[in-house]
Order: structure tokens, then sequence, then C-alpha cells
């Protein structure tokens, strides 16, 4: 049963020298407000885990026609040869990426795409991200509203390697016009964890079948556009 008390969001602890490029995100912000900076190395400690990833800190601003997440995301849906599982909590793709989406399906890549189902403060994103499903679904891409309560996670990955986190959603406000900053981590363990999530996350929500989605009434089609 959905719960709008609570949200479904992933987290992750990063150790290394990685929080460099964390501590640069957030002082990129924090000079903007006249403030001091403190900067205290001892934080940058080496991990316990007893093992590494390969990780990198992709930050972007607003900006106009460029942004490192736009960047980020097309690469990583243009390399990708076997699956692109993408959970988000706003869908509304620029016109490239939904078209690489689309390419990506139709060669053969298991392209799926979870977003808020029923428990979002946000109908007018939602409805909005709608629209780009008919071409989608016509690709081949699987398509999940998520049931549960508020899905806030942003994730990427690609071929059970490639993993993607941060603050960044697949919408057009998070790649232009707001501060963000990922993640990139590679590693296969962590990959096989996050597609894990995402088989139990399925479980939770409701797939949007080609079907049933192109008999949808006309007040909801204008809606979207």
């Amino acid at each position: 049963m959905a719960n709008k008390q609570e949200w479904r969001d992933t987290h992750f602890r990063i150790e290394g020298p990685a929080v460099f490029g964390l501590q640069a995100a957030f002082m990129e912000n924090r000079i903007e407000t006249g403030r001091p900076l403190a900067f205290d190395h001892s934080v940058v400690r080496t991990s316990d885990a007893g093992r590494e990833s390969d990780i990198q800190v992709i930050r972007t601003s607003a900006s106009v026609r460029w942004s490192y997440i736009v960047m980020l995301y097309q690469v990583h849906i243009k390399m990708a040869n076997e699956s692109v599982y993408i959970t988000t909590a706003c869908f509304n793709p620029n016109k490239a990426i939904l078209n690489l989406l689309i390419e990506s399906a139709e060669r053969g890549v298991d392209v799926r795409i979870m977003m808020p189902g029923q428990p979002t403060g946000k109908e007018i994103a939602k409805v909005t991200g709608n629209e780009s499903f008919d071409q989608l679904l016509d690709a081949g891409a699987e398509l999940w509203y998520y049931q549960k309560t508020m899905l806030h996670a942003k994730i990427i990955t690609v071929d059970g390697l490639i993993n993607c986190i941060g603050s960044a959603n697949f919408n057009h406000r998070s790649m232009f016009k707001d501060d963000e900053v990922n993640v990139v981590i590679l590693d296969e363990e962590v990959a096989g964890q996050l597609n894990d999530h995402f088989d139990d996350d399925f479980a939770g929500s409701e797939k949007i079948e080609k079907g049933r989605w192109k008999q949808r009434n006309l007040f909801k089609r204008v809606k979207e556009k």
C-alpha cells in the first residue's frame, strides 16, 4: 500500500580522494554566499572496507546549451551494449536523450525506466514526461511506476558495471537550470547490489503496458501536450 509519509531513496557513504570532488561542489555554492571557506582534510580518509572502486565526481551549474550532466547521461546511454536501468524522481528528457534511449532499445539494449507513480507531489512533471512514453514503448523500452511511496532515488546502471548516482533527475531543470552533482562508480559489485534493488522495486511497481497506454483518453493526451 502506498504511504506518502515515506520516501524511497538510496544513500552512499564515500571515502577517499573522491570526497575532494564532493567538497568542491559544496564550496562552489558556498563561495556565492560570501561566507568564509573551511577545508578539513581529515574527512578524506582511506576506506575501512578493504576494497576500492574507481570513482569520478561530475558537477554542473546552470548553463545555456551546455551541461556536464547532459553529456554524462548521453555517454552512458550511447555506450550501453546490454542494459540501461534508470531510476529517477522526475522523467522528462530532452529530445537528444530521448532519441538515444529509443535508439538503444531498438538495437536490443534492455532499457528500463522507473519513476514515481501515484504518491508524488510533482504531478505536472509526471504528466509532461508521459508524452514521451509512446515512442519509448514502441522501441521496446520498459516503463514502470513505483507505487509504494514517493520515489526520490536517482540511479543509473549500465551493463552491470557502470553506476551513476547523485542529485540530477532526467529532466530539463536538472540538466540546465540547477546546480547538481553526480558520482560515477565503476564497480560490478555495486552494480549488482543496485540491480538487486531494481528487482525489489519492480515488485512494488506498475508496469506501463503498451496496449493500455495507447488507449488513454483524449483529455489526458491534451494535458501531456
